[in-house]
């Protein structure tokens, strides 16, 4: 796309849809290599041209909110109760909100809504309610995947309809609660999770995997519609009593187990510390109550120390314990000295005895992040290779009943029993220049790695001074001062200026003492006159980390090199370079060094070095989910030199979960003086990656960017307009692909090899996309990176872009090639202060 000059109100604002870029051709570059997709092909069964009557669903209650579970349950519970209009329930797909495609004309009137009522017991409420249901006719959808009247680019609204269409058909198997099928599955999304028949992957804590089917329709190269097959996984609560819940979360990853259900007592009671971590376990947590007959569920808010003293209001204005309430109106607990579950809301609380709750089956744990001990179960449990995730796929398939689908059936469809082949060409690896005897040594990688062998940082940083402090017992500091003697010997060999040894050495109790520590070790540098240039930091609990850069990065402005147990391990006692090496590779990027830098060749040279090029790397990090106060943090990261082998970051913080970044001009104008200041001359193109971008977004980021990146341009100086390229670069996606030969395949993952890009079959029909796997999975099945060129007027055809792309994913604190570029990754940084701001202080 060539933009014109002019206002950019006149371009960028006025950006519909169908206007962004096209592929402009096909890659050509590398070597060829046939590979097998998770994509399956949609077939027409149908004779002719299919049509789908689209209807709108109404749900009106003014009693609690529904989620799209309860409108599932509500919607398929009125067509059950109406069979004179609703006649072929198996032809019919219903989204869950509003949408409701069928196959044929229902018996409802033009323009009249159809209208009844339901009575249904709905998650937020603690007994069945009325629900006001209307259905009414909106429109006709044709299965068409191309809209004749769109030019390239992104698919039109009225070429996303059918594709939509085919989505919520290929869901209703298993999210229909007409079918029995139905019970065995979780619909969250596009995934249908399959439940345990006993029980799932145990990750302590009450929590267990499940295993699930990803199903998303797409249309393809030639306008084909396709379905990606994928297997997911997701931590669920394990359905049981709550008791046996709490003794889980307490047990947490204890073994043998320290606490049971038989050890409680009717006295037992919980102390102030197990509260506590009852109390967060127990928050947000759905519960079934088991002391009457009620499928309600209740979701707990909070919770009471001792039901036995726990007080609440009558109606007839009687002060009665949780205890006393069930003795009288139930049965006498057998531990009322337990905590009671408060649910309800804080002004209007109910209590429920943790020994009549059960936690309700299907639930998603919501708790917060998994711990790292469930982190690395999880990982174990999901590392497949490649080959094998195909065949579990197709197992899914089966298992889902795909393969014999009612609702496919009915809408004239049906889906291949094999993944679609793809061809994909693997590019040639970028080469890397070192230093060797002071004079150029050129490395290139070997299937996304390569050896340090012999070779010298291409620019060695300077850090004349560092010291060293230790969490933990005092004894260590012995060994803390070995390592860092250890690591400062291979940072010289490396061709770095480092001290050989620490200047000081000083413990520290915990993380609130770290403060301190670190105000006394910097008193310490002034008095002497010098500058602390590095902190090495031996943590005894990955949890101090977070405490630590804040600290050191946000308030004092100090580097620092933090290590756990097992890195000061290998150094002292296992005399492991490799792990000194890599170690040394980040100090180099933050004492200012450059490791490596991509050769000169003429490639570099034509595409990036000679042309001036400004890489920038854009995000915004968010907090867990669960967490709706903490901020969110947007960051770019640019390349300060016409190499891109240096780079620094701009960050600002803005309002919870917010994708649109704020100040984003601003960040974009520090990048650009950045370069300026660096390099002595402006940037004369723009390749901007932007990371965590979902399709449906695509248009309105795109113009809010690309607007203020122009507006940044402007303000520098009205007539310096840059050719700028927006890319997105999307890792949550389902595509995989394995080496149909088996030859090809590396590594223990069987995986594709590094540098292979698929940009036929199922890329966008119309968009310019592209697959590219830059890097060696080191377990299970490698994802490739998605990226999506938007916008593009410095014309880059896709031999180059790819090209690009491919280049600047080289690690440059390690030696295997990154999933994605450079500057994606080094975007999700953290505010930091000025005297470390204009450094790689995030590496």
């Amino acid at each position: 796309m060539t933009s014109t000059s002019g206002e950019l109100s006149s371009t960028v604002s006025e950006l519909t849809i169908s206007d962004l870029i096209g592929r402009p051709d096909y890659g050509t570059e590398g070597k060829k290599i046939q590979l097998v997709s998770n994509f399956v092909e949609l077939k027409k069964v149908a004779k002719g041209l299919i049509e789908v009557i689209q209807y709108h669903v109404d749900m009106a209650t003014d009693k609690v909110k529904l989620t799209r579970d309860d409108k599932r349950d509500i919607f398929w519970k009125f067509v059950k109760e109406n069979p004179k209009v609703f006649t072929k329930p198996f032809g019919m797909a219903y989204d869950g909100e509003a949408l409701l495609f069928s196959r044929e004309p229902l018996a409802i009137k033009e323009h009249a809504t159809f209208e009844g009522q339901v009575k249904v017991q709905v998650l937020r409420s603690n007994r069945p309610i009325e629900v006001q249901v209307g259905v009414k006719k909106s429109g006709m959808v044709k299965l068409i995947f191309k809209d004749p009247k769109s030019g390239g680019g992104l698919p039109t609204e009225s070429e996303q309809t059918p594709i939509q269409v085919v989505d919520v058909v290929l869901a209703q198997g298993r999210a229909c609660t007409l079918i029995n099928r139905s019970e065995r599955f979780c619909i969250v999304g596009n995934n249908a999770y399959e439940v345990p028949a006993r029980s799932g992957v145990s990750l302590k804590f009450g929590v267990e995997l499940w295993r699930g089917l990803f199903i998303s329709a797409r249309v393809g190269e030639g306008y084909r519609p396709m379905v990606n097959i994928d297997v997911s996984h997701a931590a669920f609560y394990r359905p049981q009593s709550v008791l046996n819940y709490i003794c889980d979360v307490l047990n947490a990853d204890r073994s043998p187990p320290r606490y049971s259900v038989d050890q409680i007592q009717s006295n037992t009671r919980l102390s102030e510390g197990e509260l506590k971590i009852v109390g967060r376990a127990v928050k947000g947590l759905r519960v079934t109550i088991t002391h009457r007959k009620c499928d309600a569920q209740y979701r707990i808010i909070g919770i009471a120390a001792d039901a036995s003293r726990q007080m609440f209001t009558l109606r007839d204005g009687r002060e009665v314990s949780v205890v006393d309430y069930f003795k009288e109106t139930y049965f006498q607990l057998r531990f009322p000295r337990m905590p009671a579950l408060q649910a309800g809301s804080k002004n209007r609380s109910i209590y429920l005895p943790v020994e009549v709750c059960n936690v309700a089956a299907k639930q998603r744990y919501g708790a917060g992040k998994l711990s790292g001990f469930q982190t690395t179960l999880v990982i174990r449990q999901c590392a497949m290779d490649a080959p094998t995730r195909l065949q579990v796929c197709m197992e899914m398939m089966r298992r889902a009943n795909l393969e014999n689908d009612e609702f496919l059936k009915e809408f004239g469809l049906d889906i291949a029993r094999t993944f679609v082949e793809v061809p994909g060409r693997v590019l040639p690896p970028p080469k890397l220049e070192y230093k060797r005897g002071g004079r150029s040594a050129v490395v290139e990688p070997s299937n996304g790695t390569w050896q340090m062998r012999d070779v010298q940082f291409f620019q060695g940083g300077n850090c004349a001074n560092f010291s060293a402090v230790a969490f933990g017992r005092s004894s260590s500091l012995g060994q803390v001062g070995e390592f860092c003697t250890n690591v400062a010997k291979v940072c010289n060999d490396l061709g770095m200026n480092v001290g050989r040894k620490a200047d000081i050495l000083l413990p520290v109790r915990d993380t609130g003492a770290f403060e301190r520590v670190l105000q006394r070790l910097v008193t310490e540098y002034k008095e002497n006159d010098k500058v602390c240039r590095l902190v090495f930091v031996a943590l005894s609990d990955s949890k101090e980390y977070s405490e630590v850069k804040r600290v050191a990065d946000v308030k004092f402005g100090i580097m620092t090199q933090c290590f756990m147990q097992r890195v000061l391990h290998d150094v002292v006692v296992k005399h492991s370079v490799m792990t000194a090496t890599n170690l040394a590779l980040k100090i180099n990027m933050k004492m200012g060094g450059v490791n490596t830098r991509l050769l000169a060749d003429p490639f570099v040279k034509n595409n990036l070095t000679d042309k001036d090029t400004l890489v920038l790397g854009v995000d915004v990090t968010h907090p867990h989910v669960a967490d709706r106060e903490s901020p969110s943090i947007a960051a770019v990261v640019g390349n300060v030199d016409v190499n891109c082998a240096e780079y620094a970051a701009s960050i600002r913080v803005q309002p919870n979960r917010r994708e649109s970044i704020l100040y984003l001009e601003d960040e974009f104008r520090e990048r650009i003086r950045a370069f300026v200041y660096r390099s002595d001359k402006r940037p004369s193109r723009i390749i901007m990656f932007r990371d965590g971008v979902s399709e449906g977004e695509f248009r309105q980021v795109l113009r809010e960017e690309l607007r203020a990146l122009r507006a940044a341009c402007r303000s520098l100086d009205k007539a310096y307009r840059p050719g700028i390229t927006y890319v997105v670069v999307q890792k949550r996606h389902h595509a995989r692909f394995m080496c149909k030969d088996e030859s090809m395949a590396v590594g223990k993952g069987r995986n594709i090899p590094a540098g292979t890009v698929i940009d036929r079959r199922v890329t966008s029909a119309d968009g310019y996309d592209f697959y590219l796997c830059s890097h060696t999975g080191i377990q299970g099945t490698s994802k490739p990176a998605k990226y999506n060129v938007l916008y593009d007027d410095n014309n880059l055809n896709s031999d180059t872009m790819q090209a690009i792309a491919g280049g600047s994913s080289d690690d440059s604190f390690g030696s295997r090639m990154r999933k994605e570029p450079n500057n994606v990754e080094f975007s999700r940084a953290v505010t930091v202060h000025d005297n470390i701001r204009s450094t790689m202080y995030f590496i």
